[in-house]
């Protein structure tokens, strides 16, 4: 057998993942600890999903929309394309509004402002909560573009006009 072959559930492969029987797998999965956090965090993901969607809904029916992308994603989409390194420092970018009884906070940071909502911002939509007598259980709040998501992005459009022909520096 080379290097690259291994044996897993008593399988002799380079990839045993897709040989070794699925039963082997389920009893990995029932073993786990973590599968009680995992239905939980998949419980959240789903309300946030929700009310996501809710948002969204409610944007259009607001007629903040365009014939092509509501308004409020063309403006986070330009965000993304300017967060290049190579066009700025850092980005931070923070809409705060409230639908249906739920409040959205929508943020994008990049560069020098990346991690900023976390260590700045959410203190101060605390103290904005707590002098209005808010519920901050009431608030959604979601990153729009992840430091990894604006890499593989700028990545992508970098080789797209690579492929043209345009010369990158």
């Amino acid at each position: 057998m080379s290097n690259s072959v291994k044996e897993t559930f008593g399988v002799h492969s380079s990839r045993p993942e897709l040989a070794c029987p699925s039963s082997s797998v389920l009893q990995q999965l029932e073993d786990r600890e973590w599968k009680v956090s995992l239905k939980k965090n998949l419980e959240i993901a789903s309300r946030v999903v929700y009310l996501e969607g809710k948002c969204s809904e409610s944007l259009a029916s607001a007629d903040y929309t365009s014939p092509e992308t509501p308004f409020l994603f063309q403006l986070e989409k330009t965000m993304l394309d300017l967060s290049s390194p190579s066009l700025t420092d850092g980005e931070f970018y923070c809409s705060f509004f409230k639908l249906d009884d739920v409040y959205y906070c929508r943020f994008f940071e990049s560069g020098v402002l990346q991690g900023y909502f976390l260590s700045e911002g959410m203190s101060q939509l605390k103290n904005y909560f707590e002098e209005h007598h808010l519920d901050i259980t009431r608030l959604v709040w979601l990153q729009v573009s992840t430091q990894d998501d604006i890499k593989q992005y700028h990545r992508r459009y970098t080789l797209k006009l690579e492929r043209k022909g345009v010369i990158i520096h």
